[in-house]
């Protein structure tokens, strides 16, 4: 039987011990608890499979939501299958008049597309091999780019903080995403602090002449290596800074049974990037499901 909690209800003890053996980090409490406060939850008898419901409220309505920094969310278990996942949407869609979510890799496997499912693309690159076969797969646009790299002295630096790559990507990328607001980034902040106390966390910053033109927070969790987050100047672009600091975290971490997980993309041009480094294209997909009456048809998150 699947029961409807509410976050004061839910046994975070139960709850934690299924998420922590999941292949992604998005489902433990303490990651839900920074991006969607007071979330509620599906649970599937005593806790055999589990679902969190990052639910909000507008115009007296609530709805699911995907939070912002949670790449995947949906159903987690042990031994799911597709009447399990049937089950859990089954609820949502009764409780839930407008739902705009993503599942996760497993869930997609066990669904057909429909009116409701969009495909979404991650990116993942088995580490499992030596260094040189690894680097055989490169795209040759890549190995240029990390010899310019190398050409331009760039010094890659582990640091424990992330606060300054946050502000470098605010004035960088940051300027033409007007959803992140400050609010955004504060909550940003927050989760990496939060990641940092559960799991390992890798945060690696790109320096030439001293100067700082970018870095990334790769979060270490089960056999994934997750890109979590990236910053990145225009002078860094240039000289190939970012393929010259994922090559490094591949050559660290090779000939171990890890997963580098890119987290997408859906853009060309990152999907791009992500597979110039040999790695490989996996589904998973977005739910959307809107009920709503047509004067507020289409809410905004």
């Amino acid at each position: 039987m699947i029961y409807h909690l509410k976050h004061h209800e839910i046994d975070f003890k139960k709850w934690d011990a299924l998420a922590k053996e999941q292949a992604i980090p998005y489902a433990n409490s303490w990651y839900l608890n920074i991006v969607s406060p007071n979330w509620e939850a599906l649970i599937l008898d005593d806790y055999k499979a589990i679902m969190p419901l990052t639910c909000k409220k507008k115009l007296g309505i609530n709805y699911l939501a995907q939070p912002y920094f949670t790449q995947q969310s949906g159903v987690f278990g042990k031994n799911l299958n597709a009447n399990i996942i049937l089950e859990f949407i089954a609820e949502i869609k009764k409780k839930y008049r407008y739902i705009d979510i993503n599942l996760n890799e497993v869930n997609s496997q066990f669904l057909k597309e429909d009116k409701n499912i969009q495909t979404q693309t991650n990116i993942l690159l088995d580490l499992n091999k030596p260094f040189d076969t690894l680097l055989k797969n490169f795209s040759e646009n890549t190995r240029r780019m990390i010899k310019k790299a190398e050409k331009h002295n760039i010094n890659i630096q582990e640091e424990k903080e992330a606060d300054d790559l946050i502000e470098l990507f605010k004035i960088t990328k940051g300027k033409n995403l007007k959803h992140l607001d400050n609010k955004a980034y504060i909550n940003l902040k927050n989760l990496i602090q939060s990641i940092t106390q559960h799991c390992k966390v890798s945060v690696k910053k790109i320096y030439k002449d001293k100067i700082l033109h970018g870095g990334a927070v790769f979060i270490y969790f089960n056999n994934r290596i997750i890109f979590f987050f990236s910053a990145l100047s225009d002078l860094g672009k240039q000289c190939g800074a970012m393929h010259y600091l994922i090559t490094d975290t591949i050559k660290n971490n090779c000939e171990q049974n890890k997963i580098l997980d890119f987290e997408g993309s859906n853009n060309v041009n990152l999907a791009r990037f992500y597979k110039s480094f040999g790695s490989k294209e996996v589904v998973y997909l977005r739910y959307k499901n809107n009920k709503l009456p047509y004067p507020i048809k289409w809410i905004k998150k």
